[in-house]
């Protein structure tokens, strides 16, 4: 399965890849000092068993991440089509049922960068970004959203 990334976003999941290394490395730092004492202090030594936990889980998702990047590809947004909604563009869409208008950023698989706002930026392999990847302006996508059946019609694509 290959995940799509815009560059910048590539980087930072990079960058958080070093951050899960570096907390690893200080978690099995935390483990050695907490054992200076002789060979018998890792039982009952809550540091010890801290830094086991804590290891084991900054591994963990260190080795989803770097899964992830091992099969991640660059989408070089100047290359995609103007008038489509796809990864790295702008898009307005009318919740048909409510009336409510919402403009988000179809985003990378994944998304760690530190300047993005959360909310406004909606990863493709989302249901809402999945639902209108490829339409036009005016088009109108149906689809199933959580629990809910929803109607989107496309307002504005940048």
């Amino acid at each position: 399965m290959k995940y799509y990334f815009l560059p910048e976003d590539l980087l930072a999941l990079r960058k958080k890849i070093e951050e899960m290394t570096e907390k690893v490395n200080e978690a099995l730092g935390n483990i050695g000092t907490s054992c200076q004492g002789g060979s018998d202090t890792f039982h009952d030594n809550f540091e010890h068993e801290q830094g086991q936990r804590l290891s084991a889980m900054w591994s963990g998702r260190a080795r989803e991440l770097n899964a992830v990047l091992s099969n991640a590809e660059v989408i070089s947004v100047e290359f995609l089509a103007k008038d489509m909604v796809t990864i790295g563009k702008n898009v307005t869409i009318l919740d048909e049922t409510t009336g409510v208008t919402k403009t988000f950023k179809v985003g990378s698989y994944m998304n760690f960068r530190e300047d993005s706002d959360d909310d406004s930026n909606v990863s493709y392999a989302a249901p809402l970004a999945n639902m209108v990847m490829m339409a036009k302006v005016g088009e109108v996508r149906e689809g199933q959203i959580g629990s809910e059946k929803k109607r989107f019609k496309i307002i504005d694509i940048k």
